[in-house]
């Protein structure tokens, strides 16, 4: 399918060896997503920031825009399944039809498989 941007986002200066933290893919393509620096694993669909996102001490891109906990399920969702999560920041899905049709069959499992989601944090805040 046609990518809103096309695949310009691997015109970027990024670690080309990393591999995808959810789908193993060795060397992964990426498409922009509608968040500034943000590209997706166009295998699984994994959020990743590729230039312009704040780094801390030994961070570099492509930086993993996924919570760590999130990753084991996610990871297991792409076994089981074999399609993208959706879950890089989109405006509107009306140019991303596939992860649309991800984000909803990745929110579908989440429902069905709680037990192996993380749990929330506890904060603090009223």
């Amino acid at each position: 399918m046609a990518q809103k941007y096309g695949y310009l986002a691997n015109a970027e200066e990024f670690d080309r060896n990393r591999a995808c933290l959810v789908c193993d893919d060795p060397q992964p393509n990426y498409s922009w997503t509608d968040l500034s620096g943000e590209g997706y694993c166009l295998r699984c669909g994994t959020p990743y920031q590729l230039k312009w996102g704040t780094l801390t001490d030994g961070e570099d891109y492509p930086r993993c825009n996924i919570r760590p906990e999130w990753i084991p399920p996610m990871r297991t969702f792409w076994k089981e399944k074999q399609k993208p999560n959706g879950q890089g920041t989109f405006l509107g899905f009306g140019s991303y039809p596939d992860q649309l049709a991800g984000r909803e069959a990745f929110n579908s499992w989440c429902h069905e498989n709680e037990s192996l989601l993380p749990k929330e944090k506890e904060s603090n805040d009223p």
